[in-house]
C-alpha cells in the first residue's frame, strides 16, 4: 500500500511504511528509521521525531498528520530539500524507434525467397522484347517460304514460321535462370540495406538516448550539489548552535568548577587546621608524657592542670590563682612545658618573690 502524501487519514498508520513513502520524497530511506523501543519514540537518522499511539505485534502506528508534520519538521532541521523527479527527456516511441520496429518487422516477416518471372519486370520486358522479335521473325519466315512456294501459303511455311517464333521463345525461357539470380540479388541487397538502415537509425537512436541520459545526471547532479548545500547550511547553523551552547556549558562548567575549587580550597584550610591542632596536641602530649616521667608527675594530673591553663582566658592568671593548690613539684613540671615567660613566672611563685610582690 503507497499512502497518498496529501491525504488525511483517520486511522492510525504503520510508522515505517509510511515514513518510507512520504520520506521519500527527501531522501529518506528506511536505514534512516530506528526506535527507542517501539513503544517510546520512532527516531529518524538516530533523533526523536514522534511517539507512536499504539503498538501490535512489534509494529507501531501514529497519525497519517502527526507523522507527516513529524518529518516535515525533521526535514527542516536537517536541512533536507525535496527531491525533484529526474525524468530523462528521451522519447522511447520516437521517429527513429518507431522506423527501426517497421525495418525490423519487414526483414523478420520477408517470406522465403520463391522466383515468379510473371511478377517480375524485367521478365515481362524481356518477354516483350522476345515477343516483338519472334513475331518479325514468323512474319519475315512466312514470307520467304510463300515466296517460295509462289506466294501460296502452305503448311511448311507456317510450321517455319512457328519454328523461327519458338526459337526466341526458347531464348526468352533461357534468361530466366540469370533472370532469377538477378531478382535474389535485389532482395538480398534490400535485405541488406535495410539491416544497414537499422543499424544507422539504432546508432541515432542510442545518440538520443545518450544526450537524454547527460540531461538527466546533469540535472541529478545539480539536484545533489543543492541538497548538499542545504544540508552544509543546516549543517552551519547546528554548527553555531553547538558552539553556542558548548561555550554556554563551558561557563557554567567554569563556574561550577570555580565553586568546588572554592569548596575545596576551604575544606583544605579547616583541614589543615584540624591536622595542626591534632598535631600539635600530640606534641604536646608527648612532651607532657616525658616530664610526667621524668618527675614522677602523674601524667593525666598534669596534663589536665595544663590544658585547663592553655584554655583557659587569661593562662597567666589561672597560673597565679591555681598554684597556691599546687605542690613545687607539680609547678616544676609546668615549668618546663611552658615558654620562657610563664617558666619565670612560676621561679617567682616558688621562691615565694611573686606572692610578697601581691600582698
Amino acid at each position: 500500500m503507497v499512502y497518498d502524501p496529501n491525504k488525511k487519514e483517520e486511522e492510525d498508520l504503520w510508522t515505517r511504511k509510511f515514513i518510507q513513502d512520504y520520506g521519500s520524497k527527501y531522501g529518506i530511506t528506511n536505514t534512516d528509521i530506528g526506535w527507542d523501543d517501539p513503544s517510546k519514540s520512532v527516531m529518524l537518522g538516530g533523533e526523536s521525531v514522534i511517539t507512536p499511539t499504539r503498538v501490535e505485534e512489534g509494529k507501531s502506528y501514529a497519525s497519517a498528520d502527526a507523522m507527516r508534520q513529524a518529518i516535515d519538521d525533521y526535514a527542516v532541521r536537517q536541512g533536507l530539500s525535496e527531491k525533484k523527479d529526474i525524468v530523462n527527456p528521451y522519447d522511447p516511441k520516437n521517429d527513429y524507434s518507431t522506423k527501426i520496429d517497421e525495418l525490423l518487422g519487414s526483414v523478420m516477416d520477408a517470406k522465403k525467397f520463391e522466383y515468379n518471372p510473371e511478377t517480375d519486370p524485367l521478365f515481362k520486358a524481356y518477354q516483350k522484347q522476345y515477343g516483338i522479335a519472334g513475331d518479325r521473325s514468323l512474319a519475315n519466315t512466312m514470307s520467304q517460304a510463300t515466296g517460295i512456294t509462289g506466294g501460296r501459303l502452305s503448311s511448311w511455311a507456317t510450321s517455319a514460321g512457328q519454328q523461327a517464333k519458338s526459337l526466341y521463345d526458347q531464348q526468352l525461357m533461357s534468361r530466366v535462370p540469370e533472370l532469377a539470380g538477378a531478382a535474389y540479388s535485389r532482395e538480398q541487397q534490400e535485405l541488406a540495406n535495410k539491416m544497414g538502415l537499422i543499424g544507422t537509425l539504432g546508432g541515432l537512436d542510442e545518440r538520443a538516448y545518450g544526450r537524454g541520459r547527460d540531461v538527466m545526471a546533469d540535472e541529478r547532479y545539480a539536484d545533489e550539489v543543492a541538497r548538499e548545500l542545504d544540508r552544509q547550511r543546516a549543517g552551519d547553523v547546528r554548527y553555531a548552535e553547538e558552539t553556542a551552547y558548548g561555550r554556554e556549558r563551558d561557563t557554567a562548567a567554569d563556574l561550577r568548577y570555580s565553586k568546588e575549587f572554592d569548596y575545596n580550597k576551604t575544606r583544605d584550610a579547616i583541614n589543615d587546621a584540624r591536622y595542626k591542632k591534632e598535631f600539635d596536641y600530640k606534641v604536646e602530649q608527648d612532651k607532657i608524657s616525658k616530664i610526667s616521667k621524668e618527675t614522677e608527675i602523674d601524667e593525666e594530673t598534669l596534663g589536665a592542670m595544663y590544658f585547663d591553663m592553655m584554655n583557659s582566658e587569661d593562662p597567666t592568671q589561672w597560673l597565679v590563682n591555681e598554684s597556691k593548690y599546687m605542690t613545687n613539684d607539680e609547678l616544676k613540671a609546668l615549668e618546663k612545658l611552658l615558654p620562657k615567660e610563664a617558666s619565670d613566672l612560676i621561679g617567682q611563685i616558688i621562691a615565694g618573690a611573686y606572692a610578697a610582690g601581691s600582698e
